[in-house]
């Protein structure tokens, strides 16, 4: 309110001051306001981190109660407990390679390596097991096998491939053939996943390892031997492979996997999981002519190298994928029907050479027809490795969409 005994001046000078007095205080109070929010902010933050701590903590109390693990937990505590059983025991480890020992699930239970399963989970009452422990390549394996009659037991992967229900002998499927379980067909539930890659199972050979082909190409196209060839006086390489670089090539894949070295290493192509599943074997590399029509691998096998983890397909093994009747040698251009290996989209390497020469590796068209050129071509390779008869099932059905996982 202006008062008439002051001059306007005073007046003035007053109103204004009032004025910025008001928006000071109105300011304050929307800064105490502001702050207030902040500090409800925070606490409700800390209100909802402290209940999912709180729910994190009741979680983890639960899994350590009686019956609340499942089989696979226990089948991990039994590997647990048994690398402690035998770090404390190494005299008793395998020393040579492929080498196995094992120590009974009860021994760990009476040594206190770990406690009864009942305390683990209220469906292992009456339960059975043991821990095999395997020298593989100087990497040790621990291996639970835990047989709790209906309610569980452990499965190997080629065991849960090669049941009953899966053999069968026409149309599409597994064949039991040449001492093996083959997969034969163009439209087989064979697929395995290791990692993030899609395999394929070949077969499970006469030793019980699943044979596994990569789905797709493996890195970049390359040749499988580049040499001068002083009969031919040119580079069409040698297609001896025992010699050849492709020989070298696949070694350094499983090389640079083994020591984990940085530079090379591939660690799609092969996990740390995969790689303790490996299984050194028998690489046949024999040479075999166009018309051979023998197709159990006799030909292939006439020539080995021994503990091989990395190879690549044989001849016979193609072959024998086609259900297509007149497919029996190099030369039948019937072998791409029927055939799942058939079904790629560019040229790839059979580790098979052609015995007409020195230069010559068969190959597989991307037509899925089997041909024969000089080692020096680039192609795409699809390695072949083998799973031990120890590798344990863990889940799927084979499909593309549902693959076979491993432990």
């Amino acid at each position: 309110m202006i008062d008439p005994k002051k001059n306007n001046n005073d007046q003035i000078v007053e109103a204004l001051k009032d004025e910025d007095d008001m928006k000071e205080e109105i300011y304050a109070k929307k800064n105490d306001e502001f702050l207030l929010k902040q500090r409800m902010k925070k606490l409700i933050l800390i209100i909802i981190m402290f209940t999912v701590f709180i729910l994190v903590i009741i979680w983890l109390l639960s899994l350590t109660k009686s019956g609340n693990r499942s089989f696979a937990d226990v089948e991990n505590i039994m590997s647990k407990a048994a690398e402690s059983y035998y770090a404390d025991n190494k005299s008793l480890l395998p020393k040579a390679d492929k080498g196995t020992n094992e120590v009974s699930l009860q021994k760990l239970i009476n040594l206190e390596y770990m406690k009864e399963l009942e305390k683990y989970s209220s469906k292992a009452t009456s339960c059975s097991g043991k821990v095999v422990v395997e020298n593989n390549d100087d990497q040790y394996v621990y291996v639970p096998y835990l047989d709790c009659g209906s309610s569980y037991k452990t499965t190997e992967l080629f065991r849960k491939v090669t049941s009953s229900s899966n053999i069968v002998t026409s149309d599409a499927g597994l064949y039991s053939m040449n001492g093996e379980y083959v997969f034969r067909g163009d439209n087989v539930n064979n697929y395995v996943k290791l990692g993030d890659n899609l395999w394929r199972i070949v077969k499970v050979d006469s030793n019980d390892d699943v044979v596994l082909i990569l789905d797709g190409a493996y890195d970049m196209s390359t040749y499988w031997d580049d040499r001068y060839n002083t009969a031919e006086e040119f580079n069409y390489g040698y297609n001896s492979f025992k010699i050849s670089r492709m020989n070298t090539y696949l070694t350094s894949i499983y090389t640079a996997a083994k020591e984990q070295d940085t530079k090379s290493f591939d660690p799609l192509l092969f996990s740390k999981n995969t790689m303790k599943h490996l299984s050194g074997y028998k690489l046949c590399h024999g040479m075999r002519g166009e018309n051979d029509a023998f197709n159990n691998n006799s030909l292939e096998c006439s020539q080995t190298m021994d503990n091989a983890k990395i190879g690549l397909l044989t001849l016979s093994d193609y072959i024998n994928a086609s259900l297509d009747q007149s497919c029996a040698k190099a030369t039948d251009v019937s072998c791409q029907n029927y055939n799942y290996l058939a079904t790629h989209d560019s040229d790839w390497w059979l580790l098979t050479a052609n015995s007409k020469n020195n230069t010559d590796v068969y190959y597989v068209s991307s037509s899925g027809i089997i041909k024969s050129t000089y080692a020096s071509s680039y192609f795409d390779i699809r390695p072949v490795i083998h799973l031990n008869s120890k590798t344990m099932y863990k889940s799927g059905k084979g499909t593309k969409n549902k693959p076979y996982k491993i432990k």
